[in-house]
């Protein structure tokens, strides 16, 4: 499969949404939503039921926390070339794998403010699962 759209059109999506972080006065974003990584980077999976989130830092930089199984379809459809992977099993614990991802990104300045796609369908099975685990 290959990408989707031109480069320029990557290009102006990108800046776009860069633009938006700035506009917000945003350090950075993290997106959850398959259309919205589709729309962003091309990305095209079958795996949206799955955890995954695509980190945006405001100076351009893109990773994509993603399952194994989709590593090769953010290769081939997409124009992130930093993915990572969250082991899929029984005790995975993706949120904390982004939790990592996240702070690395911004070791330079710790402080940071970081916007959140909060309507992803999947956070309230999230915040159910993290209230049974702390209490």
């Amino acid at each position: 499969m290959a990408l989707h759209f031109s480069p320029q059109e990557f290009d102006r999506r990108k800046g776009a949404l860069l633009a938006a972080i700035a506009q917000a006065r945003l350090d950075g974003l993290l997106l959850f939503q398959q259309e919205s990584m589709y729309w962003a980077t091309g990305y095209d999976t079958f795996g949206f039921c799955f955890f995954q989130c695509l980190v945006v830092a405001a100076d351009g930089r893109m990773a994509l926390l993603t399952r194994s199984a989709d590593l090769r379809q953010a290769r081939h459809t997409s124009i992130i070339a930093d993915v990572r992977i969250w082991k899929d099993a029984a005790d995975a614990n993706p949120a904390l794998d982004l939790f990592y991802c996240v702070y690395r990104f911004a070791q330079r300045n710790p402080r940071r403010q970081i916007g959140m796609q909060s309507s992803a369908w999947l956070w309230p099975s999230c915040r159910r699962r993290h209230k049974q685990h702390s209490a």
